[in-house]
């Protein structure tokens, strides 16, 4: 018993699989494209400076810590 379906039913889903479809091969290619810049010059590091230690507990911080206390 053949099945009997709509034209048009068929076209518009035929269109949205061609857009999905294509939707893919763009976003690949431009996720594969070469970039024009070096990993270096994306984001450059600050100077390192003597001495430094990261992150200090300054009194403004234990202020703030003091204030998200429930």
């Amino acid at each position: 018993m053949p099945m009997n379906r709509p034209v048009a039913a068929l076209s518009r889903r035929g269109l949205m699989t061609a857009t999905a479809a294509a939707g893919a091969v763009v976003a690949t290619a431009h996720l594969l494209r070469p970039s024009k810049f070096a990993p270096s010059e994306l984001s450059p590091s600050p100077p390192k400076t003597a001495g430094a230690t990261g992150y200090r507990l300054t009194d403004h911080i234990k202020r703030y810590y003091q204030t998200t206390l429930v």
